[in-house]
């Protein structure tokens, strides 16, 4: 199979239905499965065999998204999950317990992470934050289980530094994990050092048409230590399975084991098959769209950076931001472009607007469309404030 992410969100995973010959994957809607014998079901659900047991857990369809984004991503195994929140918590809550730490991003906590760090707290899992590779390592002590950022901050458009953070948590023996919900295919997280990427599919992936995300393991990253409890000594809740010693029979990932054996079986967050299937056939295309998104971006920025009402202007990925002295007039006069709130759709909208800041999301409409109707737009907010 091909190295290149492009030609993997083609085939990676699946290239026909062994009974039919369906290039698309099949749709599994079924919560259980028939077992052969009490033999084999003892066995699969004492972890010696691999099957399905349940589709909150496991799905054939499923297995199809998660082997194709690990592909994508160079990764060694992937979990899809309900949402991409629940992603970002049972990446979490595989490794870390009452009593532990994780190190977060500042502009994570202050952002869109805030939330979050609210629930951590009430787990008894204490949340650190840090901005530099510096501040991350003095922020880490011995039961600092996970790093955390995201690879785009929003609205901020600031990026952030993977490669460095992710480098310095080796040192230590601790794990970067990146939500690079904003920039796929852009950015290589696993590439730069990342152990771990996360993913919302209600954006980029599927241009905000269905609910999902993925937890991916890189497999470059070593579990097998005392750092990580939860992997490396007995589960309670699966029997007393090591999962660091239960994969090995298969090659596969104890993050993800865990992930799937422990948290989601306990806690939910089962994503819909149908929502798998979406996301499926939105992957065919993303990374035609993401090159789309991130051309029409650049060039908007470099026309807005020359209108001298314009200030602070900044672009990444299908994002811009930019400032305006009073930017109620010119929201009401667009035309094409939408003021839903909308984030990665495929149609240009206004994301958010504070304190004179606007941040669209860019769509994949011909970019001189575009460019007309923030120039109209522009005008008559000017022409207004003349008066």
């Amino acid at each position: 199979m091909s190295p290149h992410p492009q030609t993997q969100a083609l085939h990676a995973g699946h290239r026909a239905d062994p009974q039919t010959g369906a290039v698309a994957p099949p749709i599994y809607f079924t919560t259980s499965y028939h077992y052969p014998s009490t033999e084999f079901a003892t066995r699969l659900f004492n972890l010696e065999v691999i099957g399905y047991t349940y589709t909150r857990t496991s799905n054939p369809s499923r297995e199809v998204l998660e082997r194709r984004v690990a592909a994508i991503e160079g990764g060694k195994a992937s979990l899809a999950l309900a949402c991409g929140a629940a992603a970002v918590c049972d990446a979490l809550l595989s490794l870390v317990q009452t009593g532990d730490n994780v190190v977060f991003a500042r502009a994570t906590v202050e952002g869109g992470g805030r939330d979050l760090v609210v629930q951590l707290r009430r787990f008894g899992i204490e949340v650190r934050d840090a901005v530099s590779p510096e501040d991350f390592v003095a922020a880490t002590d011995a039961r600092t289980r996970l790093w955390f950022a995201e690879s785009l901050f929003v609205p901020s458009l600031e990026r952030f530094p993977i490669a460095a953070v992710a480098a310095a948590g080796r040192a230590l023996g601790v794990p970067l994990a990146i939500d690079n919900s904003h920039l796929p295919f852009l950015v290589r997280p696993v590439a730069e050092g990342a152990a771990i990427v996360v993913y919302a599919a209600e954006t980029w992936l599927t241009a905000g048409r269905a609910d999902g995300g993925v937890l991916v393991d890189a497999g470059t990253f070593s579990w097998e230590s005392e750092r990580f409890p939860t992997l490396f000594t007995p589960d309670p809740s699966y029997h007393g399975a090591v999962w660091t010693e239960v994969v090995k029979q298969w090659n596969a990932s104890p993050l993800t084991a865990r992930a799937r054996g422990g948290v989601l079986r306990d806690l939910g967050a089962a994503i819909s098959p149908m929502a798998v299937f979406q996301i499926l056939q939105s992957l065919e295309s993303l990374p035609l769209r993401m090159r789309a998104h991130a051309e029409n971006a650049l060039r908007i920025a470099e026309v807005l950076a020359s209108r001298p009402e314009v200030s602070g202007v900044a672009a990444a990925g299908g994002l811009v931001a930019f400032r305006l002295p009073h930017p109620e007039k010119f929201l009401d006069a667009l035309s094409l472009i939408s003021r839903d709130g909308g984030l990665g759709g495929l149609r240009s909208s206004v994301v958010g607007s504070a304190e004179g800041r606007v941040l669209l999301s860019v769509g994949v409409e011909h970019v001189d469309d575009i460019l007309q109707d923030l120039n109209a737009a522009l005008q008559t907010a000017l022409n207004s404030n003349q008066k």
